[in-house]
Formats: C-alpha cells, sequence, structure tokens
C-alpha cells in the first residue's frame, strides 16, 4: 500500500531521515516506533507532502508520490490524523467531521453559489456519513457541541472521525493514544483492530502496550535509520531495539 525506498531528509544541516526504507503491507496495521527525536513524524511528513525528501521515492499504491500536495491526500485516498486534535472551534463536532468528507464530493464555489439542486443532496449524504461515523465511535451525545466544550480524549476521537469519514485506503495515525487514560486506549484498540482489512493503517505512537497489542508489523527507528522490524514478538527480543530505548526497554 505505502513503500518509501531510501529516503533522505535533512534540515539545517542535520540529516533527520537517513536512507529510510519500510513498507506498509494493504489491510495490515503497522507500526512506526523509536525514541524521541528518532524521525518518526518527519517520516509522516514526507509521505503527506509536508516536507520533501532529500532523495528517495514515497510509492502509494505503487504510484510515485513524493511530488504530492497535502490537499490532494484525500482524494488519493490517504487521511491522516495529528499529535494536535487540529479540530476549529468555530464549528461544532459535526461541522468538523463533515469537513473530512468534502474533498471527495463534487461540489465547488460555482455549484455552491448557483444552489443546484444535487449539491443539496450531496451535503444531507455528507452530514448523515458524518452521523453515522460519529455513532459508530461513540460520539452521538456530542454532535452539536463545540470542540473546547469537550474533554480531550473526546477531541481525539472527533478528529479520528473526521479522518474516517473520508474512507481512505490508508490511514495514518499520529500518536492517536497521546494524552488518554488506559479505558480509551483499550477503545481505540478495538476500533483500530476493526478497521482492518478494509482500511490500512500506519501509526506512529509512543504508548508500547497499544502498538504491540494492534499491529501487525512494527518498523524500529533511531536516529533518522532503520534498524529493525518484524511483528511485535520479534520486536520485542531484538536487543538493538532495546538498546535503543535506554532505559525505557522495559515498555515493550
Amino acid at each position: 500500500m505505502l513503500e518509501l525506498i531510501g529516503v533522505d531528509v535533512t534540515v539545517s544541516g542535520l540529516k533527520i531521515l537517513d536512507g529510510v526504507t519500510m513498507k506498509v503491507p494493504a489491510g495490515s496495521i503497522t507500526g512506526l516506533i523509536g525514541p524521541n527525536g528518532a524521525g518518526k513524524t518527519t517520516a509522516f511528513n514526507v509521505v503527506c507532502g509536508f516536507m520533501r525528501a532529500d532523495t528517495g521515492t514515497i510509492s502509494f499504491k505503487d504510484q510515485p508520490i513524493n511530488r504530492v500536495k497535502t490537499h490532494q491526500l484525500a482524494k488519493l485516498g490517504i487521511s491522516r490524523t495529528l499529535q494536535a486534535v487540529g479540530l476549529f472551534p468555530a464549528l461544532t463536532v459535526l461541522e468538523n467531521v463533515m469537513l473530512g468528507a468534502t474533498s471527495r464530493t463534487k461540489a465547488g464555489i460555482l455549484s455552491d453559489s448557483l444552489a443546484l439542486p444535487w449539491v443539496d443532496k450531496e451535503q444531507r449524504d455528507i452530514r448523515e456519513k458524518s452521523r453515522e461515523m460519529l455513532r459508530r465511535l461513540g460520539l452521538v451525545d456530542v454532535v452539536d457541541a463545540m470542540p473546547v466544550e469537550l474533554p480531550y480524549p473526546t477531541q481525539k476521537k472527533v478528529a479520528l472521525a473526521r479522518a474516517l469519514v473520508s474512507e481512505p485506503d490508508l490511514l495514518l495515525l499520529d500518536e492517536p493514544a497521546g494524552g488518554v487514560g488506559a479505558d480509551d486506549i483499550r477503545e481505540l484498540a478495538t476500533v483500530l483492530k476493526a478497521l482492518t482489512p478494509k482500511v490500512t493503517v500506519l501509526l506512529v505512537e509512543h504508548h508500547m502496550e497499544l502498538v504491540m497489542d494492534v499491529c501487525d508489523l512494527i518498523w524500529v527507528l533511531d536516529a533518522g535509520k532503520i534498524i529493525a522490524s518484524g511483528t511485535p514478538a520479534q520486536i520485542r527480543a531484538n536487543n538493538e531495539v532495546l538498546t535503543a530505548y535506554l532505559g525505557e526497554a522495559e515498555v515493550l
């Protein structure tokens, strides 16, 4: 589904990614882990077009996407959440989620201004689709709430709903468990497992219990280089990974 081959990124003379090669199999949940500063979010940003690779190839469904623009991602079938939830504070929960579906609509500025009849139907369909996604994530009671009124774990669920409502083929999750409690993490694990094999998931995460629970394949970054890959069991037993995490080895 997604492949990076020999990707280098240098910022201000510092090599952030050094020859990174990794694959995300279709229908899998794949984890990208590593110590702080390893380059995980940079890898995400390169895939999403937020940053450009100096060298190397990024392919999605066997097509190069090195020059993809961020606004083209959803139409390609790629959706992403951010470390910060990134919700629009002036919009309701429902309206925030509806924004996630607009990238695949036919309506534009001209058709909206002309009030063409199919535009209203399209908007109704998006609204119902968004309500259904919120229902699936247990958020029916907050559809009309403003994001600021919600606790942080609920805001993260809303951000996930917005990413999923576009029906992506590839979902990129940047620290989805960050800042949430144990009960919410268990619920998140259930949601993620239910997505596959229809949706392929690549997640960056520090919460090792979640990673080891949900991932089929794990890649490990350290100082910008891939140092290991394998199943959760293989990663747990990898001495190089344990060394990279230093005092954090016990969480694996």
